[in-house]
């Protein structure tokens, strides 16, 4: 029986994705990432996860987007969650 716990991480970065998956991954943690908000539901409805550290800023759909579509679900109803945004890259705002 598997007893680690697993993380779900949703960003289109690909290089944040893998970097938090390092470190998690190091700390025994379990791993499971999405491109945005609409895969990271799908991922999460597929996998048994105990937390989700999402990207605010995406493209198809965002954080704040993909919260409010598993908030409302009994399996979900106490589910923690963090979101970061990311800062713009220079030269951008």
């Amino acid at each position: 029986m598997n007893t680690k716990k697993t993380i779900l991480i949703v960003d289109d970065s690909e290089f944040v994705r893998n970097y938090h998956s390092y470190i998690l991954e190091e700390a025994d943690f379990q791993v499971v990432t999405a491109v945005d908000g609409s895969d990271g539901l799908e991922k999460l409805y597929t996998h048994s996860c105990d937390l989700v550290l999402s990207d605010i800023n995406m493209s198809n759909m965002d954080g704040y987007e993909s919260y409010a579509g598993f908030a409302p679900t009994r399996s979900t109803a106490r589910f923690p969650s963090s979101s970061y945004p990311r800062r713009a890259k220079r030269g951008k705002k």
